[in-house]
């Protein structure tokens, strides 16, 4: 591989992981943000978080019921 490919793909990474990561945290914070009804900065940056946290939450738990159940049906198994 050479130099250019490499600082190309690195080049790459940086941007990819960055805007995954302002996709699943900042754009649903503000979106929550923009949408609620408190009148005060606090109140909607603690509304923001908890409706996020609530959300991320159930989807947590929805994901380990699903590796549950992929273990109990040796899904994993080779």
């Amino acid at each position: 591989m050479s130099e250019s490919t490499k600082i190309l793909e690195t080049i790459w990474n940086v941007f990819y992981w960055t805007a995954f990561g302002l996709g699943w945290s900042v754009l649903p914070f503000l979106s929550v943000f923009v949408q609620t009804g408190e009148f005060t900065f606090r109140g909607r940056v603690a509304k923001a978080i908890y409706v996020n946290l609530r959300y991320y939450t159930v989807v947590g738990l929805l994901f380990g019921v699903f590796l549950v159940y992929l273990w109990f049906q040796n899904a994993f198994a080779k």
